[in-house]
């Protein structure tokens, strides 16, 4: 298999910074535009505090109906999962974001460009994809 950066295999959606006080209304609308499965977090001081997931998102929408609430009642803060986000650099290698992935059993990585910004996201889905065209 031929060497791959990140930058050659990640989506370049639009990843938008959720703010834990929006509300998963604003996420899943984002994540649905965007077709990305999940989005980063930061507290009311900048700093990162989690990770929602459509996955998140639907293994709740019991409870929510439970509750009585809808997405437009509920913030991203009270179903994000509250771990750092972990990201890479878009010059690294693939194999980078395939090792974070399968050491923390992560889905994806967020993508980080030389100013520090987040522009994309690596996948499983998208590793998937990666294989099936080297064959």
């Amino acid at each position: 298999m031929r060497a791959y950066t990140v930058k050659q295999v990640m989506n370049k959606s639009r990843v938008k910074i959720l703010d834990e006080y929006d509300t998963v209304l604003t996420a899943v609308t984002h994540m649905d535009k965007e077709n990305i499965s999940a989005l980063p977090v930061k507290s009311k001081e900048g700093q990162y505090v989690g990770v929602i997931s459509k996955t998140d998102i639907a293994s709740l929408r019991f409870l929510k109906m439970i509750q009585g609430k809808n997405a437009e009642q509920l913030y991203v803060k009270d179903l994000m999962n509250r771990v750092t986000p972990f990201y890479v650099m878009e010059t690294q290698p693939i194999s980078d974001a395939i090792a974070i992935m399968h050491k923390h059993h992560f889905h994806r990585v967020f993508v980080s460009d030389s100013q520090h910004k987040i522009c994309g996201i690596v996948s499983t889905t998208d590793v998937i994809k990666l294989l099936f065209i080297e064959q």
